[in-house]
């Protein structure tokens, strides 16, 4: 039997995402296909960079976010965004080297930025990619950046930012151990 490459399989992956039928639609076999083709890439990846950086997760998961490529939560679980199958190697390795980073430094800070160079030199380019093809990758319409004047939205504007610029929906306050003076 001949080995498949890389494409060939994802190709058969599709192409057998397609003609099954059950309860699900379609195109959940195409997420939970591409969810499994993912997971494969994002441990090998956690795996490596976890040995290198000294951070080991205590829980991994894989989601669908829609505004986000991964989070770190303060129980030291990491989340991914299942549609980063379909950037480049590098870049999920710059998203997995991103979130291994929060372990060791939890906010965005100088110590965070420099952590994450240390590991990924040329994170800033991994970055501006993300931000250029987040529309594509998210499965939005490109022409909804289009600000109408001939300017295209900043690069990477998600859905929360363009939230936010429109100003709070519902009033909001912090409960539990983060609130102060309640």
């Amino acid at each position: 039997m001949a080995k498949l490459t890389q494409q060939e399989l994802e190709a058969h992956l599709w192409g057998s995402a397609n003609i099954l039928r059950g309860k699900t639609a379609g195109q959940d076999y195409k997420t939970y296909i591409l969810s499994l083709m993912f997971f494969k890439r994002l441990t090998e990846r956690l795996r490596l960079r976890g040995k290198e950086m000294r951070q080991r997760p205590c829980r991994v998961f894989i989601m669908g976010q829609r505004t986000k490529w991964g989070g770190c939560s303060r129980l030291w679980n990491l989340s991914f965004n299942w549609r980063l199958v379909m950037a480049p190697p590098e870049v999920l390795d710059y998203i997995v080297v991103h979130e291994l980073g929060h372990l060791a430094e939890p906010y965005h800070s100088t110590k965070f930025r420099l952590i994450v160079r240390s590991y990924c030199p040329n994170y800033d380019r991994h970055r501006r990619w993300l931000g250029e093809h987040e529309d594509l990758l998210m499965g939005r319409e490109a022409a909804s950046r289009d600000s109408g004047d001939g300017q295209h939205a900043r690069p990477g504007a998600n859905a929360w930012a363009r939230q936010k610029a429109a100003g709070p929906a519902v009033q909001t306050r912090r409960v539990g151990p983060l609130a102060k003076g309640q």
